[in-house]
């Protein structure tokens, strides 16, 4: 009973939703094409998990060596 509520929830919430393969998922009615979909929502989800996360790590880093040289030059005059 509650996991058939929870069903109808996430397809009422998901299957309108604008992320395109979300709503595939809830939409078909073959389980190859669902589990397609799934895999491939999945997939991409972990990539932008992990390129963000390797993009903030890489900033954090601070890998930016400056260095600052004075030379003091005497008047010609």
């Amino acid at each position: 009973m509650m996991l058939k509520s929870i069903y109808v929830i996430l397809t009422e919430l998901l299957g309108d939703s604008t992320v395109y393969g979300l709503s595939r998922i809830f939409r078909r009615k073959r389980v190859f094409l669902r589990l397609f979909w799934l895999v491939f929502v999945l997939m991409g989800s972990t990539n932008s998990i992990y390129f963000v996360w390797t993009a903030i790590n890489s900033y954090f880093k601070f890998e930016v060596v400056t260095e600052i040289e004075s030379i003091y030059e005497q008047r010609l005059f």
